[in-house]
């Protein structure tokens, strides 16, 4: 079995052959993301401590 031999362009080239639209919706995919999991991480402390007494807070 034979494959014919395809050229294909360096890794670079290929990036630099998507156009701007392409960038600008994975940076907004990569921002919305880091804001969902960055409110999980930030979420559950700052609902333990409305949830908490104050006098019971660590020093």
């Amino acid at each position: 079995m034979t494959e014919d031999a395809v050229e294909k362009a360096p890794f670079t080239e290929q990036l630099r052959s998507l156009g701007i639209v392409y960038w600008i919706a994975n940076w907004m995919e990569l921002v919305e993301r880091f804001a969902y999991y960055g409110l999980r991480t930030v979420l559950p402390g700052a609902a333990h401590r409305l949830i908490t007494p104050r006098s019971a807070w660590p020093a």
